[in-house]
């Protein structure tokens, strides 16, 4: 009987150890399988990114509403979108306390506005140009470039606060601001 036991026991024992053996293969390749799936799926993720969410640019129309907002004054560099009159006039209000200012005529029904400022200068002379305003197929890009006095240009020695206030269509999409010539 101890032979016949010994026997079971040693067949026992080599199937256990052949069945971890194939447990341990089975679990590798899954693994393996797994992280060539993430793989996959980062691959996807790059490619939806680059090559098609940020692509099919065009031009996107916009209106310059900065002069029918005289005197805003931010204390501090802003890029801020807004898509309703109420969260226009409370930026407003906080931005530049103490200034009664008149807001544009926006249709939000229809429009959005953005505002950006670089924050305040110490001299007259700095200003904003618009250098594009483009759709892709996932988000609005506004590339601006901040203009400034050369040493040549005659300036005042005094606090100015360059902005622009762009209004568009209403594009359910994220807009990204671009300062060309910064870090």
């Amino acid at each position: 009987m101890g032979a016949t036991e010994d026997a079971a026991s040693r067949r026992f024992a080599a199937a256990r150890a052949g069945a971890g053996a194939a447990g341990w293969g089975t679990n590798r390749a899954r693994r393996l399988a797994g992280l060539a799936a993430v793989g996959v799926a980062a691959a996807a993720w790059i490619v939806y990114t680059h090559a098609w969410r940020d692509s099919g640019a065009r031009a996107l129309p916009y209106r310059d509403q900065t002069t029918r907002l005289p005197g805003l004054q931010p204390a501090r560099a802003a890029d801020r979108l807004f898509v309703d009159r109420l969260e226009l006039a409370y930026y407003v209000r906080f931005a530049d306390p103490g200034h009664v200012v008149q807001l544009p005529a926006i249709d939000f029904a229809r429009d959005e506005a953005v505002l950006v400022s670089p924050g305040p200068r110490s001299s007259t002379g700095y200003s904003i140009r618009v250098v594009s305003v483009v759709e892709e197929r996932g988000r609005v890009v506004v590339t601006l470039r901040e203009r400034t006095p050369s040493l040549g240009n005659p300036v005042r020695a005094i606090a100015t606060y360059p902005y622009r206030l762009l209004v568009f269509r209403k594009l359910d999409k994220p807009v990204y601001i671009i300062w060309q010539g910064r870090p």
